[in-house]
């Protein structure tokens, strides 16, 4: 018989709850990275990422907190906090949990690279998810079970996932890329907090939230952030021992920054803000390892909000964050991204309108309805409102440089197909405009709006080939062309047979682009060369073309709980309608065309060769034969079209 003396010890052991456990140290106990998404496969090491275990202890279950906010570069670990905790929860306090990317695409990509391959390789957590079979259910691609709890993995973009369980922990990822409503039932994020009522009433409820910022203007992870307590990330430096953040930018002073050479091998290295003394990056770790979390916004109930930026990354250098800015600062939508995935910081639309009047004063020596040097490509941008429509046909370069070359208002009742306007309009299209060279060129893509009278658009883009009926749409995650729909067209109600594409238009970044380029000086770059993206005007631009041009303007508006920036109109903004959708109608051909720099040259060889020489022996003109030469590097490209007085993209039907 068993005494008790020997019982004693294995009842305690039974009924005692499991020894406590940090996230962080469980992390390193049991957590392995495969080598098929680390550079550095094998073991978790917290001192590799040493920023990281602060974050990991506020998700831990006995953390007062409920929300925890990780606004952050790429590169520094936030996938991995995820996976993390994903595990930590399924092994030790085992619940309901929901992780929701933008798309459902994106989060079956997600367990598809990621996921699956995390699993697999962390021994512990491979064999309590229960195994994916066909038919009972018990564990899908976008559903993991495990012993009293699961992983519900799903997208922002279905309401029925975010509003159908009651869940404990939540991970928000990629925020930023959320989109504003959901099928109609509102904000998805609104949806998902909802989820875990009951378990907040008890207290027991835990939210992350991990992003890279996108733009100021509608940044969820940013906004978040700065209700937090805003962490940033200290560490000493090995001179002086002064605690600084490290920032890209150094002071006026040249301090508090990274300072490089402008050719390889860079040589960066960090300005010490209080001592001056340059920081080699092979100080990196032992500064990391001495570093420590300071919240800027302490307060009573604040929950924890953190941010830092690549400099802290242990996978990248300080000579790769200078390349990758020395490449991205003269191109707006590549120091876009080297902010967000670099800086980790949401990138600042100004608001404000250009002044009408500085661009009336800097307006260039060319006439209209000439084509400069430099333009290779034309479109043209259609505004239809009910007393006629307004254009603007404009010329682009190299590096989205523009000329505008024509532009006007034909008067008229658009309303009526058979209104003189609709002809007048189609003579535009075959207009064809004299280049520097001897050639004549048309527009080679037209972008009519169809917002007002859309039958009538409908039926006029039909009869013309290289004209798109498109409607603005706004949002600032929205692609500058999206994908079409089909549309009927009813003509005095009559259907007209096939219909028409209708493409939609993410006109706010647009119009973002638009304002960042016309503040452009000529020769800010310090060279000769004119700035990437800068716009030229002709002598014969008047007053009112301007006025409209600069007609809008940002401003905080408040929807849903949330304050967001959007664009508003101060007077008639019809010129500037028509720009936004001349450049949308460039971001297609570069985007059907793949014109990258290369293809874009070789597209210029061919529209800069005169008449003459272009009908000459192939070999025997220099210009053809700097466009074999181009061609060789191309090969995908059709070289055997013509170089002027032609529809160079071909087929309208290649295009879709």
């Amino acid at each position: 018989m068993l005494s008790a003396d020997f019982l004693k010890p294995l009842i305690s052991a039974a009924v005692m709850p499991p020894v406590r456990m940090e996230l962080a140290a469980w992390t390193e106990k049991h957590r392995e990275l495969p080598a098929e998404q680390s550079a550095s496969p094998g073991p978790w090491r917290n001192d590799k990422f040493p920023f990281l275990v602060e974050i990991m202890e506020c998700l831990s279950p006995w953390h007062p907190c409920e929300t925890v906010t990780f606004a952050k570069s790429a590169q520094v670990g936030g996938t991995e906090i995820g996976f993390n905790w994903m595990f930590y929860v399924a092994d030790q306090y085992p619940g309901p949990m929901l992780i929701v990317h933008p798309t459902i695409q994106a989060a079956q990509a997600w367990v598809r690279e990621k996921l699956s391959a995390s699993i697999r390789q962390c021994r512990r957590i491979r064999h309590i998810i229960v195994e994916q079979k066909s038919r009972d259910g018990a564990s899908t691609t976008l559903f993991k079970s495990f012993a009293n709890g699961f992983w519900v993995i799903t997208g922002a973009n279905s309401s029925v996932d975010i509003s159908s369980k009651s869940v404990r922990y939540v991970i928000k990822e990629e925020i930023d890329r959320w989109p504003d409503d959901v099928d109609g039932q509102g904000d998805p994020e609104k949806l998902v907090n909802e989820r875990q009522t009951s378990f907040t009433r008890s207290g027991l409820a835990k939210t992350l939230s991990a992003c890279t910022p996108k733009n100021a203007a509608d940044s969820r992870i940013w906004a978040a952030y700065m209700k937090g307590d805003q962490r940033r990330f200290y560490v000493p430096c090995p001179h002086c021992g002064f605690e600084q953040v490290l920032h890209f930018f150094p002071n006026s002073k040249g301090r508090g920054g990274l300072v490089f050479e402008k050719q390889p091998p860079f040589r960066a290295r960090y300005a010490c803000a209080d001592c001056g003394v340059l920081i080699e990056h092979f100080h990196k770790d032992q500064m990391l390892a001495r570093g420590r979390w300071i919240a800027q916004n302490q307060g009573e109930a604040v929950q924890p909000s953190f941010h830092i930026n690549a400099l802290y990354s242990p996978v990248t250098t300080w000579d790769k964050i200078a390349e990758k800015f020395l490449d991205a600062k003269e191109d707006r939508n590549k120091l876009i991204t080297f902010v967000n995935l670099v800086l980790g910081e949401p990138w600042e639309e100004r608001g404000d309108a250009p002044e009408w009047v500085r661009l009336f004063e800097r307006r260039s020596d060319y006439d209209l309805k000439t084509l400069p040097p430099g333009v290779v490509l034309l479109t043209c941008g259609v505004d239809v409102q009910k007393d006629g429509v307004y254009f603007e046909t404009v010329g682009w370069g190299t590096s989205k440089r523009s000329w505008s070359v024509d532009c006007g208002f034909y008067p008229g009742d658009p309303s009526d197909p058979q209104d003189p306007v609709w002809d007048t309009l189609s003579k535009l299209m075959r207009e064809t405009y004299p280049d520097a060279f001897g050639n004549r060129r048309s527009i080679d893509l037209l972008m009519i709006d169809s917002g007002y009278q859309a039958n009538a658009v409908y039926a006029w883009s039909k009869k013309h080939a290289f004209t798109f009926a498109v409607k603005g749409m706004p949002g600032w995650l929205t692609p500058a062309v999206g994908t079409p729909t089909k549309q009927e067209i009813n003509l005095e109600g009559k259907k007209q047979p096939g219909g028409v594409l209708l493409y939609p238009i993410g006109t706010w970044p647009l119009k973002a682009e638009l304002y960042a380029n016309l503040r452009k000086a000529l020769n800010d770059t310090g060279d000769e060369q004119t700035p990437p993206g800068f716009c030229f005007f002709s002598r014969q631009h008047d007053e009112t073309f301007f006025r409209q041009l600069t007609a809008e303007f940002l401003k905080d508006v408040k929807r849903g709980g949330r304050t967001r920036k959007e664009w508003f109109a101060n007077g008639a903004n019809h010129f500037h309608d028509c720009r936004i959708y001349a450049m949308a109608g460039f971001e297609y051909l570069r985007m059907v065309e793949q014109l990258d720099d290369e293809r874009f040259e070789l597209l210029r060889l061919m529209r800069e060769t005169p008449p003459q020489q272009a009908q000459a022996d192939l070999f025997t003109s220099p210009a053809q034969a700097a466009l074999k030469d181009a061609a060789r590097k191309a090969p995908d490209h059709d070289t055997s079209k013509p170089a002027a007085d032609s529809d160079w993209i071909g087929d309208l039907d290649d295009w879709i």
